[in-house]
C-alpha cells in the first residue's frame, strides 16, 4: 500500500520543510522521497519529480534543507516484491 496523509511544515527562518506520513504496508524495506520545483508558466504549473532521499523502513518523516524556492514532494514505499504508489502530493 502506498503511504497516505503526506503533510509537511515549513520553518521559514531556517528553510526547512519537514515531511510526515503514515506507513500503510509495514513491509517496505525504505520510503523514497520526491520533490519537484515549482515553476509557474501563466496559469500552468509544471512539476517534475526526481530523488530527494531514500529513509529506512521505520521512518516516516523527513526534514529538508530546501532553501529558498516553492516545491512539491510525494513519498513511496518499496520491498522485494515492488513499489507502493505514491502518497498524495503536499507543497511547501
Amino acid at each position: 500500500s502506498a503511504p497516505s496523509d503526506l503533510s509537511s511544515s515549513t520553518n521559514n527562518q531556517l528553510r526547512i520543510v519537514t515531511l510526515s506520513w503514515t506507513d500503510n504496508s509495514n513491509n517496505e524495506t525504505a520510503f523514497v522521497i520526491e520533490r519537484c520545483t515549482l515553476e509557474n508558466r501563466g496559469n500552468n504549473t509544471t512539476c517534475e519529480f526526481s530523488t530527494l532521499s531514500e529513509v529506512g523502513a521505520d521512518t516516516t518523516t523527513y526534514t529538508d534543507n530546501a532553501g529558498k524556492g516553492k516545491f512539491m514532494y510525494r513519498v513511496w514505499a518499496y520491498n522485494a516484491y515492488g513499489a507502493s504508489g505514491y502518497s498524495n502530493a503536499v507543497r511547501n
